[in-house]
């Protein structure tokens, strides 16, 4: 995982740096193992890596003792904090306008994630996907403030009233989650994604709402700038750990070769060859975690083998336990018998 070098905009994590500061006066600790300001994050051309952000996030979680932090950040989010594209945003004619060009540089906003869009006979699909691995807590805060984010700005472009459109997240509904949505709670579908991620789906009706400040020469000028700003697609060096990660977070372990690509914008051969790179197979990534997997099902005894075949994606407990002799080296049964003295278990 990149988390000491991959950089995301400081600016937008500002709600999370003021809800630790309320609750830990004292951030000597926090800057010392951090190695972050939270200060600095107030600069618009600040930056934070993913494991500052990490850190933070828990942190915060830690000491505010709210575990669905992305939930509250995302209300502060306006199209005018966004820089140049905030403007161009906020200068289009129509809506579809606008959310096609939110996917095109969207990486300017979060860039550990994707933002993809298609226009259907009476509904938009707008998607969000993570491009690089990150933990489950970050994952999470991730999820759920993008959704949040994507509702608040939507109501702050059409104003009120315009609530034809539904949000799945892939986390876990809050058993408070009215505290948190209020009237909105009932637009969101928490668990209602099979891979990690945001979908929105959006009335075809609202795409061609005008826009109240259309302006085409500030869009070409805003989107200039855009341009200038706009950086390489994602390196390759994480594609194992984005492998892992769009796994383990994913329903039942069902991952397709097509879904990583599309999550890191290559084609199929590019993909191939990055794993080619690292010595690795996208089946041996897969089998390798589906696996470790099951042989922690297996040592903890709660479930069967016909269930932990269901579990890590097996249709047929037949071939889940043939895949795991030849992986494993022993049977499933013998295995949860005794799976210290297994002859070779998956990594961790």
């Amino acid at each position: 995982m990149r988390g000491t070098s991959f950089h995301l905009p400081g600016h937008y994590y500002t709600g999370l740096a003021r809800i630790l500061i309320e609750h830990l006066p004292d951030l000597r600790d926090f800057t010392s193992a951090s190695g972050l300001d939270l200060g600095s994050l107030d600069d618009p051309d600040s930056t934070i890596t993913l494991a500052q952000l990490d850190n933070l996030i828990e942190m915060a979680s830690t000491a505010s003792g709210c575990a669905h932090l992305g939930l509250k950040v995302g209300k502060f989010a306006r199209l005018t904090g966004h820089g140049p594209l905030g403007y161009a945003l906020l200068s289009s004619s129509t809506l579809e306008e606008l959310v096609r060009l939110a996917a095109r540089y969207y990486h300017l906003i979060v860039p550990a994630f994707t933002m993809r869009y298609a226009r259907h006979c009476t509904f938009a699909e707008i998607t969000f996907t993570p491009t690089i691995a990150m933990k489950s807590r970050t994952l999470q805060f991730f999820v759920e403030a993008l959704a949040v984010a994507f509702q608040v700005q939507l109501e702050g472009i059409l104003g009120p009233g315009n609530d034809d459109f539904e949000i799945h997240l892939s986390t876990d509904e809050p058993l408070d989650v009215r505290r948190y949505l209020g009237t909105r709670f009932t637009r969101y579908h928490f668990g209602k994604r099979s891979k990690p991620g945001v979908t929105v789906m959006l009335a075809a009706s609202l795409l061609d709402k005008s826009l109240p400040m259309a302006d085409r020469r500030a869009l070409r000028v805003a989107e200039a700038q855009c341009e200038a700003r706009s950086r390489a697609p994602v390196d390759a060096n994480d594609v194992v750990a984005l492998i892992e990660m769009m796994l383990s977070e994913s329903a039942n372990f069902q991952l397709t070769k097509e879904d990583v690509a599309t999550a890191m914008n290559v084609t199929l051969r590019t993909l191939n060859r990055y794993l080619g790179k690292q010595g690795e197979t996208f089946k041996g990534v897969c089998q390798r975690i589906r696996f470790a997997y099951a042989c922690r099902l297996l040592a903890e005894g709660r479930l069967n083998v016909t269930q932990i075949a269901a579990r890590t994606g097996f249709s047929n407990v037949g071939n889940f336990s043939r895949g795991f002799r030849d992986y494993v080296g022993v049977c499933p049964t013998r295995y949860a018998e005794a799976p210290a003295a297994a002859p070779h278990t998956a990594p961790d």
